[in-house]
């Protein structure tokens, strides 16, 4: 996962990263493997069988009606077509339940929002969780630095040295000031 990526940049430009932060990487790093494991040694986690429980989920919604995809391939197009219409079954909620506590406390949730109210910065928490996720799971790079660069305010440049006001607001456990720190180290543009 390349959620790392501004850490390891910022140690090839020699840059200080905090004791606490690296730290909170390995720690991050340590959960993220044992999810890892957790779907390896469940073969009912597979990638269909978790792409068929999000869209049975959305869909279950009774205000919702289509599901915008972003697709990679053509052959993604055949994944998601077979599931027009799917209504959500009880398999599909075992594994939204099962992947919620195994894998849940790894992913800040956009348009959660839960969080920043807590923050004294202001710091738009879920639009830099957005580009950033934009920038380590869709390869969307270049997009994703633009949009963070263009943000009114406060960016996440402050977390790194914040009491994590939002860590502890955060009702699925995750280390929001630490992905917020490794995002902007990812989403930054050296200006020197």
């Amino acid at each position: 996962m390349k959620f790392l990526a501004g850490v390891k940049k910022a140690q090839s430009e020699n840059q200080q990263i905090s004791d606490y932060t690296k730290k909170r990487c390995e720690l991050i790093i340590e959960k993220q493997k044992k999810a890892e494991q957790f779907l390896n040694d469940n073969p009912r986690f597979n990638k269909g069988t978790r792409i068929e429980a999000a869209v049975g989920f959305c869909l279950d919604n009774p205000a919702v009606s289509s599901v915008l995809i972003s697709f990679r391939t053509f052959e993604d197009i055949n994944d998601y077509v077979v599931l027009s219409g799917n209504k959500l079954t009880s398999e599909n909620i075992s594994i939204i339940n099962a992947l919620k506590e195994n894998c849940g406390f790894l992913y800040c949730r956009h348009a959660c929002g839960k969080c920043e109210p807590s923050c004294p910065l202001k710091v738009p928490v879920n639009t830099i969780m957005r580009y950033n996720h934009y920038f380590t799971a869709q390869a969307r790079e270049k997009y994703s630095i633009q949009q963070y660069s263009l943000l009114a305010g406060a960016n996440a440049g402050s977390c790194s040295s914040c009491a994590g006001y939002c860590e502890e607001a955060c009702p699925y456990g995750v280390h929001v000031k630490t992905l917020l720190t490794l995002a902007h180290l990812n989403l930054s543009v050296d200006k020197s």
